[in-house]
């Protein structure tokens, strides 16, 4: 069915701080101690606002009208404000391990993998407005994981790339920092071996709907993975780029997330994070 959409107006709302913009509606995050929050995210205050949008032929057209809506509301945090951010989701997602090792155990035994080996993870190298994941990077290699890094293999196509070491990455297309060619690699049909996916956007809904640049590169990557034997996939981002569910428009193909990571906690979108210890 076409969807449909003259004009709706999103409502957004949080905890005005470094990065974040948790809204009240919805699923609470993840608690963690008060240790494990960065102190560069108080005072705290709440507020709220309203994007409007505007679409007349279906999700493409309304997709493009939050994308620069969302585009512009990440951009009006300052350079001070992104770096907390990306200091503060490193932090949030090394207290967050412990628990989570416990689903990726779980995940593990499901398929009847290894329940031993390292952490096998995915993420992405932030680009025009993203997070900087350096610091979340160096969080992880030092934990001891393994860490894969998208390359663009083609049009809507990228692959990992294994990296342990920040500072081969290379100047790729569209402004990306990429591993080289090279050593291990996992693409689309060999995912199995991951356990998470750190996926970028240019907004994240509560009910697990990733608003991504628009190429479709994580969505077709993942497409052949699904239930038990699909990685974990955790949004990651600035907290002003969660939304309530419902607001996000989404088609069939869609990925949808099992949480959302921000410098404020973490979401939980799924049963697949909600459940085990």
């Amino acid at each position: 069915m076409l969807y449909q959409l003259s004009y709706s107006r999103v409502r957004c709302g949080g905890y005005h701080g470094p990065g974040c913009g948790i809204n009240r509606g919805g699923m609470a995050p993840l608690r963690l101690s008060k240790n494990a929050l960065v102190k560069a995210r108080a005072p705290w205050s709440w507020h709220s606002c309203t994007m409007g949008t505007q679409a007349e032929g279906g999700p493409s057209e309304d997709k493009s009208a939050l994308r620069r809506q969302m585009r512009e509301r990440r951009a009006m945090l300052s350079a001070k404000d992104r770096g907390h951010g990306a200091s503060a989701v490193a932090e949030v997602f090394e207290a967050w391990v412990p628990s989570l090792r416990a689903r990726v155990e779980a995940r593990r035994v499901a398929i009847g993998a290894d329940t031993a080996g390292a952490l096998q993870v995915l993420s992405f190298v932030g680009v025009r407005g993203e997070i900087n994941t350096a610091p979340l990077h160096q969080v992880l290699l030092r934990a001891g994981a393994r860490l894969w890094l998208p390359r663009i293999e083609g049009v809507g196509a990228i692959a990992g790339y294994e990296v342990t070491d920040l500072r081969t990455l290379r100047d790729g297309p569209h402004g990306l920092r990429e591993p080289a060619p090279s050593g291990p690699r996992i693409a689309r049909g060999s995912l199995t071996a991951l356990d998470l996916v750190l996926a970028p956007g240019v907004a994240f809904a509560r009910d697990g709907v990733r608003l991504g640049q628009g190429g479709g590169y994580y969505d077709r990557l993942l497409g052949d993975a699904t239930g038990a034997v699909c990685p974990l996939c955790i949004g990651v981002g600035f907290a002003v780029q969660l939304v309530d569910g419902g607001v996000l428009p989404s088609v069939a193909h869609d990925v949808r997330l099992d949480g959302v990571l921000t410098p404020a906690g973490v979401v939980v979108t799924s049963t697949r994070l909600r459940r085990g210890p």
